[in-house]
């Protein structure tokens, strides 16, 4: 009944990772978009302000946009697949001192 549970419990935390971290993959693949999506507005009828501003958006969304887990890594799905690894590994090892 033990390990039943374990594993239950264990499959939940990968399913509600799996999702926390497609989310931050998602955030990252969206935001590569957001320079073209702008540029591809009718910024030549506006302003000169809108232009300014237009422009600097451009330039900072050169980058993509990423969330980070502390001071350690990205949220992404790399990030998740390393934990999943690294999670597999260390079982590994300890059920293979247990006999």
């Amino acid at each position: 009944m033990a390990i039943l549970f374990a594993l239950s419990m264990l499959s939940l935390t990968c399913v509600r990772d799996y999702y926390i971290y497609n989310s931050g993959s998602e955030v990252i693949f969206l935001s590569w978009g957001l320079g073209d999506s702008a540029f591809e507005t009718d910024w030549y009828r506006q302003s000169r302000h809108f232009k300014f501003m237009l422009q600097f958006f451009i330039q900072r969304t050169q980058k993509p946009l990423k969330l980070k887990i502390g001071p350690f890594t990205d949220l992404s799905l790399a990030a998740f697949l390393s934990i999943l690894r690294a999670t597999y590994t260390y079982l590994t090892i300890v059920t293979g001192f247990d006999g």
